[in-house]
């Protein structure tokens, strides 16, 4: 018989381990919590922990004790801006949320096996912890190298390193004081306060016009090259000459067709052509072609495939294809044959789409029109190249049949998130001027019509009952959209909304405010009350757009699932169509699906990143200035305002010194103790720039 007080001990311990708030824990911190010090004390400890473990009640894993009862999964870890991560498993509905103290030193991309110690409650994620790192990715961020006598340290750009990374003498190689470099963490002494490392790269002086766009790159682990096997595939490729095409691909190349882009496009994937009937519209699109080219398992597709999409800076594209393909053989330059995969769209004078027809074609693209230049031809303008007028009656047929699609879109609930951007202007290096960028009707039409052409491939092959990869936004929680709802009506403004009706009804709302002094703001603040848009195999229709069946057809050369569906689509054209592979073909799927919707959150982060980077570039010519903005936020650090050129700062509570301030969250305010003084989230308000960190890719403020 096992001894009586092992047994009473063992009780005691599974009911700490029974309680909600129950973390795994140390053998030292049983024995504090039974107060149990002695030398026969602690056997006693030991031995009931043991004979839990052996009955498989409990488990030890990293020195800690758990519940057998409690989830371990695997997953891949993501650092966040602070000390803290997520781990994404897939399968979850959401990551699971890991405190710095609970992560092992894991580095984004690592794989790891997480135990969850706390489950979602409300708003607050599942909790857990790292029990192990199964799978490590190279150890290596970007800083700024400061050499000292016999060694060195280098200041990370990554917030998530609140330490700096020792270099010794060994691992400085050629550095110079000051450089931006590539460090690899070497060793992580538990004893020491600094992670120790080594320089791989040295990127250039500081303050070096472009090295914080490259340290970027770097930071985020990015291809920035392709692979010899597959720039020499591409370089491989060729454009077959159209007589061997003849019977098995349409001959448009007589059609009017052009494409529609902005000033610096080079990677055209699609161009537009349109015919009106009596009572109907036949808006054709056409796509690249670049599955004709980039073959599955190709080494230009393995390449494709890990970058996901292209990502897009003010001064640089890093592409998804090689050049040879994304702007010569697939881009539908003007004036020369291409391949390309089209569609027709019939389209009735509600702008209801009546059917479609997929096939693929030969075009030659009579023109390369730009969006500000088809904007000033709508608006009357005599200056423009010969073929704008050449094509005039087709452009504005365009225009009146997007008139009609839009507005059954606004009908059908679409809501338009038309947010205030920045359009950043970079020459030789040096950021020349911040502005607000516009969208007109031009930049539209292309949307529209893209949107019309997505919708198309989705319902096709969704029809014939296979698997595709599909563009999901699911409807946001109730709680975040009961929150816009509290903030709209202390703005003063009237919002409700009804079951079942949210997307018509916020769209309602949008149109009621547009031109209001809080449009761009109440907009923003909807947006962020949004989930994130995904690819995935299930198709659970796309919220915002409104739309039951949504999927990415229109960029093959820049998106990777547009490729996806390409695919798809030829077989079906060509009846290459396996039923009773579709549940293991959904799988792989459903994987690349993971893969592409990570890929493409990396990508906007850079992006955003670097225009942080050059918009703090921009700023530091203007310290001292005086600026009127609106205010647009606000955060533990302090108030957030926005500028009517859409560069935001921030104004610090300490620099806030006219009065104690607390924040009332029921009316989005900021209010001052003793005197009353009141922000609000729209207010105007008069500031001085005052500094800029490249470091924290923040400019600060202050209220003058």
């Amino acid at each position: 018989m096992k001894n009586d007080k092992l047994l009473y001990l063992s009780e005691q311990i599974i009911s700490v381990m029974e309680n909600d708030e129950y973390k795994p824990m140390k053998f030292n911190d049983f024995a504090f919590i039974f107060n149990m010090h002695s030398k026969n004390q602690k056997n006693l400890l030991s031995n009931s922990l043991n004979y839990l473990i052996k009955e498989k009640k409990i488990k030890y894993i990293n020195n800690r004790y758990s519940p057998t009862c409690s989830n371990i999964y695997e997953g891949v870890f993501e650092k966040g801006r602070g000390l803290f991560g997520f781990v994404n498993v897939e399968g979850l509905d959401e990551d699971i949320f890991v405190v710095g103290s609970e992560s092992m030193d894991a580095f984004s991309g690592d794989k790891v096996k997480v135990e969850v110690i706390k489950e979602k409650e409300g708003d607050r994620k599942r909790e857990g912890r790292i029990v192990e790192i199964t799978e490590k990715v190279k150890r290596q961020t970007v800083g700024t190298f400061y050499k000292e006598k016999t060694f060195g340290f280098v200041v990370s750009d990554n917030p998530n390193f609140t330490n700096d990374i020792y270099i010794p003498k060994a691992g400085i190689k050629y550095a110079k004081n000051k450089d931006k470099v590539v460090v690899e963490i070497t060793d992580f002494p538990k004893d020491k306060k600094n992670w120790v490392g080594k320089i791989t790269k040295v990127l250039g002086r500081k303050d070096e016009n472009g090295v914080d766009i490259e340290a970027l790159i770097y930071e985020y682990d990015v291809p920035y090259e392709f692979s010899h096997l597959a720039l020499k595939e591409a370089d491989e490729l060729e454009f077959d000459s159209f007589d061997k095409f003849k019977g098995k691909r349409k001959d448009l190349t007589d059609v009017n067709i052009f494409t529609i882009d902005g000033t610096t496009a080079k990677d055209l994937d699609d161009a537009v052509s349109i015919v009106k009937k009596e009572n109907e519209y036949v808006l054709s699109v056409h796509i690249a072609d670049v599955s004709n080219y980039v073959k599955r398992n190709s080494e230009i597709d393995k390449d494709a495939y890990e970058r996901g999409t292209s990502i897009y800076f003010a001064d640089r594209v890093i592409p998804m294809l090689p050049k040879t393909l994304c702007e010569n053989l697939c881009s539908l330059n003007p004036k020369e044959e291409k391949k390309a995969f089209s569609v027709d769209m019939r389209i009735n004078k509600e702008g209801k789409l009546l059917d479609y027809n997929f096939y693929k074609s030969i075009i030659k693209s009579k023109a390369k029109f730009v969006y500000d230049e088809v904007n000033e031809l709508f608006d009357g303008s005599k200056d423009l190249r010969e073929e704008y007028y050449t094509y005039e009656e087709d452009l504005n047929t365009m225009k009146e049949l997007y008139e009609l699609l839009r507005q059954r879109r606004y009908v059908e609930g679409n809501l338009d998130f038309d947010v205030d951007e920045n359009f950043i202007t970079v020459e030789n290096g040096v950021v020349t001027d911040v502005s607000l960028r516009e969208r007109g009707i031009a930049e539209r039409i292309i949307e529209q019509f893209m949107l019309v052409a997505n919708t198309s491939a989705c319902e096709f092959f969704s029809s014939m009952g296979l698997n595709g990869i599909y563009r999901v936004h699911e409807e946001p929680d109730k709680e975040k959209l009961s929150g816009f709802i509290k903030f709209a009506n202390a703005l003063g403004y009237k919002l409700r909304l009804h079951d079942g009706h949210y997307s018509k009804e916020l769209e309602e709302f949008l149109k009621t405010i547009e031109g209001d002094k809080n449009e761009q703001l109440f907009k923003t603040v909807l947006l962020r009350c949004m989930k994130k848009a995904v690819y995935t195999t299930e198709n659970k229709g796309h919220f915002a757009l409104a739309i039951e069946n949504y999927t990415h057809f229109t960029s093959p050369i820049r998106r990777y699932p547009d490729l996806m569906v390409h695919r798809i689509l030829s077989n079906i054209l060509l009846g290459n169509i396996d039923l009773n592979n579709l549940e293991k073909e959904r799988e792989k799927m459903e994987k690349k699906a993971n893969h592409l919707s990570k890929m493409e959150r990396r990508s906007e982060e850079m992006e955003r990143e670097s225009d942080k980077i050059f918009i703090c570039q921009y700023m530091e010519n203007f310290i001292d200035e005086e600026y009127e903005g609106r205010v647009s936020g606000f955060s533990s650090k302090g108030m957030y305002v926005k500028l009517n050129n859409s560069i935001e700062g921030v104004i610090y509570f300490t620099n806030l010194n006219d009065d104690y301030y607390i924040y009332d969250e029921e009316h989005y305010s900021l209010v001052g103790r003793d005197f009353g003084r009141r922000f609000t989230m729209g207010d105007k308000i008069n500031i001085k720039v005052i500094s800029v960190s490249k470091l924290k890719r923040e400019v600060e403020f202050c209220i003058i």
